[in-house]
């Protein structure tokens, strides 16, 4: 039979409150947290939506900003949103929702980038042959010089075109869409 004393015990009580501590910690310094956002631009063709621009920077991950699809043509639009960070902070991520018609009319229907201090400078690019018709996420890790004294800046581009095609006989006209709806992006901090 094995004997324990109150001695042992209260050393294993107290080793295992020292490692619940150590483990919140440790969690609390690497758990991912989010960036309020500090301010916001639109520009481009936004008389051209259907809905209002703010449903981009609302906070919703439900609502988006959608194209009106009854216009014809070739329209952009894009919001840069502004962002200030802990000058502490060595890794960041930016995430975002967005929903993607495909028509094969447009090559990049979405591009999005980072300030460097300068000029704008590509992350990502949204072939047309990727996300066909479908809602997606990206996490895109952004690199140091996109965080330099404290700020940051992402400018999301969408683009819209539609165009009739066809129309002889027997084929009657058809309508082609392709364009990307923005729903919504955030920064993510992982540690300080």
């Amino acid at each position: 039979m094995i004997q324990i004393t109150k001695t042992q015990i209260g050393f294993l009580a107290i080793g295992c409150v020292i490692c619940l501590i150590l483990g919140l910690i440790a969690g609390y310094m690497i758990a991912p947290k989010e960036i309020e956002l500090h301010s916001y631009n639109f520009g481009g063709d936004t008389d051209k939506l259907a809905t209002f621009n703010s449903y981009a920077v609302d906070g919703d991950w439900s609502t988006k900003i959608e194209w009106n699809t009854t216009q014809l043509g070739d329209f952009n639009v894009y919001v840069i949103e502004n962002f200030t960070i802990p000058n502490t902070v060595s890794n960041i991520k930016w995430e975002f929702k967005a929903y993607h018609r495909a028509g094969g009319l447009i090559p990049e229907p979405m591009k999005v980038s980072y300030w460097n201090g300068s000029s704008w400078e590509q992350l990502y690019i949204l072939d047309d042959t990727e996300h066909v018709n479908e809602i997606f996420f990206e996490t895109l890790d952004l690199p140091t010089e996109s965080f330099s004294n404290g700020k940051i800046s992402i400018r999301t581009d969408i683009r819209y075109s539609s165009h009739v095609v066809g129309g002889l006989l027997p084929h009657p006209p058809e309508q082609l869409w392709h364009y990307v709806e923005y729903f919504e992006g955030k920064i993510i901090m992982i540690g300080t």
